[in-house]
């Protein structure tokens, strides 16, 4: 059996096509998976950052929320204070007003201010309930943004459980560049 040139001729022409057709579909193929792994480190990264960047505006808003909550303590309890001094006043408008009762426009200017200082009392008492509930919201929302940052954590967990498979999806293509040296 002898095979002629022209014979010959084809089959290497078929075989040179067929090869740079394969030659072709590698690069075709090293190109899509160079842009896939660079779109997946570019979100991975993007994923990161962003996590950790709202773990840190969350944080902050935690010591914000904390520092308002201290500051609202204090006015609750100089509040108080505050009440305590204005029954003391009106307590001693009371006497004052016993004392002056022999005196008619004095008594009556009396009268008049112990209704103003039992308003003032009134509102103030009004106040501390209205600062109590403000401290139970504020509570709430510290118990609320501590759940968030938790949250929080949990994300970036995630992501780096991503990055931690992203690297183990990119062995396979290590090793082909192990056994092919010639890919990129």
């Amino acid at each position: 059996m002898s095979v002629d040139k022209d014979e010959l001729l084809a089959v290497y022409t078929s075989m040179a096509e067929y090869s740079k057709k394969m030659q072709d579909e590698n690069e075709f193929g090293v190109k899509i998976a160079r842009k896939t792994s660079l779109f997946i480190r570019v979100v991975v990264i993007i994923l990161v950052f962003g996590s950790l960047f709202v773990s840190y505006k969350g944080t902050d808003l935690a010591k914000s929320i904390y520092y308002l909550s201290t500051s609202l303590e204090a006015m609750y309890v100089n509040f108080g204070k505050m009440t305590k001094d204005i029954e003391s006043i009106n307590a001693d408008v009371k006497k004052m007003s016993n004392h002056v009762q022999a005196m008619p426009r004095l008594s009556g200017n009396m009268n008049y201010m112990s209704s103003n200082v039992n308003s003032i009392t009134n509102n103030v008492v009004m106040m501390d309930n209205n600062f109590i509930l403000i401290e139970e919201k504020m509570k709430n929302t510290s118990i609320n943004v501590h759940n968030i940052n938790k949250n929080f954590k949990q994300v970036n967990a995630s992501v780096n459980h991503i990055q931690s498979n992203t690297k183990k999806i990119a062995l396979p293509m290590r090793d082909m560049k192990k056994m092919f040296p010639f890919m990129p």
